[in-house]
């Protein structure tokens, strides 16, 4: 019986420790998303746009984790939301995409912006993310898109910048996340779609896995994805077999696992399951695995979004340890906040030298590690 009541009595310290330490990491991000809000809100141009060069991208990115922050930020309670999202609405185009007429990236700043929008639950905004949507799924690689399967083949159910035909996993993974924020239908073939491209970036042949040929299961590869059917940001990578193979990378990965789950695939599916024991080898909060520091904040959002929403607390690496990850990613951000409330990376790729950009991730980032801290046990 006194080894019961000691075995109980150390499961109640364990428990209390662990509350303990949630508060103080909860306590923490907090302070650094408090900073991060007042840095992004004494920033903003005076027509309400956000960025070093503005555009509804970025605005939209700073919007959304400002709404996210603290449920009291919305479009009436300062210029910061309200004007960034009169910003947002002025570039309402026609055809129903929210962008810069001179600028590009269509598919990118009307995503961005859905999800913005989405983010205020505000009715008023449902007819422009009505339209939003609609010029989303109409520029999916498909049939009724000029899809020529011949030509190219691997293009088929990807989204690109401007809803071209060279699409990559990050336009797909926005499209499928602001399809999901504007309540896309399951039915609707927008999915079935993004699954057929998405299964042609990842590595693994199992079930309806990818029937491109360097898809490789090989444990250096299997289950990662990479950024276009026939290219990886991250370089090749050498199998153990001597073959050259597109190197998976981080960022993606986690982007690829978050779209698959917006697509509704099912736990057990081993395009799900492969990509989620990748995630598990190549675990890290300092640096995006397979590309060091570049794109290291759009990494922390990203990572922190899809673990939030795979629903697990931690994460077990192969060598056995448990990393509680929301803990370890929001210490990690934290540390890395400059005394003025920003974060920027020094690896400046993909617009990371923007100090309001990259503290729009990191912000979001910080959300979605606060939520796991309240909700995940």
């Amino acid at each position: 019986m006194r080894t019961i009541a000691l075995l109980c009595a150390a499961v109640v310290l364990l428990a209390g420790s662990a509350a303990a330490d949630d508060k103080e990491a909860i306590s923490a991000a907090k302070a650094a998303v408090d900073k991060g809000v007042k840095f992004v809100a004494k920033n903003q141009h005076k027509d309400g746009s956000y960025g070093i060069k503005p555009c509804v991208g970025i605005t939209g990115l700073c919007v959304r984790a400002m709404a996210e922050s603290y449920r009291k930020y919305r479009e009436e309670d300062g210029p910061f939301i309200g004007k960034g999202m009169e910003y947002i609405l002025a570039n309402a185009q026609k055809d129903g995409g929210i962008y810069n007429k001179d600028q590009g990236v269509e598919n990118y700043r009307t995503c961005v912006a859905i999800t913005a929008l989405a983010a205020l639950e505000n009715e008023k905004y449902k007819p422009v993310i009505e339209k939003a949507k609609k010029f989303i799924t109409g520029i999916q690689c498909s049939e009724d898109t000029g899809y020529d399967k011949e030509k190219n083949k691997a293009a088929y159910g990807g989204t690109g910048y401007g809803g071209d035909m060279r699409p990559d996993i990050v336009n797909t993974a926005f499209a499928a996340e602001a399809m999901k924020a504007a309540g896309l239908s399951k039915d609707d073939p927008f999915w079935k779609r993004t699954l057929v491209f998405l299964r042609r970036v990842q590595h693994n042949t199992e079930g309806e896995g990818n029937d491109l040929e360097w898809a490789s299961d090989a444990p250096e590869a299997a289950g990662g994805f990479i950024y276009t059917p026939k290219e990886s940001k991250a370089g090749m990578i050498k199998l153990a077999d001597g073959r050259e193979v597109p190197k998976p990378y981080g960022s993606v990965t986690y982007s690829g696992v978050l779209s698959l789950i917006h697509a509704d695939l099912k736990k057990d599916d081993p395009r799900l399951k492969g990509a989620v024991k990748w995630m598990r080898a190549n675990f890290s909060v300092d640096e995006n695995p397979g590309m060091k520091f570049q794109g290291l904040y759009y990494y922390f959002a990203v990572m922190a979004k899809c673990l939030y929403t795979v629903g697990d607390r931690y994460v077990v690496t192969p060598d056995g340890k448990k990393h509680d990850w929301p803990v370890e990613l929001s210490a990690k951000i934290a540390e890395l906040q400059r005394e003025d409330g920003s974060w920027i990376n020094e690896a400046e790729r993909w617009w990371e030298g923007d100090p309001t950009l990259v503290t729009s991730y990191s912000l979001t980032a910080l959300n979605y590690c606060l939520k796991a801290l309240k909700e995940l046990k």
